[in-house]
């Protein structure tokens, strides 16, 4: 007979992962609140676009290594649709913050 052999993780490891998701979720939203604002400040003065593009640069690569991440483990194309979303937004903000950046002369 086979020996049972099953990953046994602690009794708490699930409230640890709620903390950890709950902290990137913040953190999510806190990134989300200071690029709006930095966007705003940019509509009104094309000079400061410089760190939206760089906000939107990383969103980007942050998007990217999210579907590769979960492409290797295994998660359907379609469970990953927000990811999808959300890289396509930011090539978006990234090509027009690019624009605006040639323009501004930065």
């Amino acid at each position: 007979q086979k020996p049972n052999i099953a990953l046994a993780l602690p009794r708490d490891f699930g409230d640890y992962t709620m903390v950890i998701v709950g902290i990137a979720m913040a953190a999510s939203s806190v990134f989300s609140i200071i690029f709006g604002r930095l966007e705003r400040a940019a509509a009104k003065d094309p000079a400061k676009i410089m760190p939206v593009w760089v906000l939107s640069l990383l969103s980007f690569v942050l998007e990217a290594v999210s579907i590769v991440v979960n492409l290797v483990q295994g998660a359907a194309v379609t469970a990953m649709a927000s990811n999808f979303i959300g890289l396509a937004i930011s090539i978006l903000v990234l090509v027009v913050a690019g624009n605006i950046k040639k323009e501004a002369g930065k």
